[in-house]
């Protein structure tokens, strides 16, 4: 495997483990909010959630999109080395 295709597969599972961990923390944010009813929370607080969920939700799909995107250019370097290295396998120096 090329130096590149590493490159490009680890930039993929970083952006992968930063959306695992993010995932628990929201998922306790949103039972917190979910438990709370509404009772405690004014019109704008509840208008300034649903715009920091749309953000969030667009922003975890952006990230998603963005690491699936390095994990394929990472497979598409690897495959691209390794057909490099076989059709120079054959000659001689």
């Amino acid at each position: 495997m090329s130096r590149h295709a590493a490159e490009w597969g680890l930039a993929a599972l970083l952006t992968g483990g930063v959306l695992t961990i993010i995932a628990p923390v929201v998922l306790v944010f949103n039972v917190i909010l979910w438990n709370a009813q509404g009772s405690n929370l004014s019109t704008a607080d509840v208008r300034l959630g649903l715009v920091g969920g749309i953000v969030g939700v667009l922003s975890v799909v952006g990230l998603c999109m963005v690491s699936l995107t390095m994990g394929a250019r990472a497979v598409q370097s690897a495959l691209d080395a390794t057909a490099a290295g076989r059709a120079g396998a054959g000659r001689r120096f």
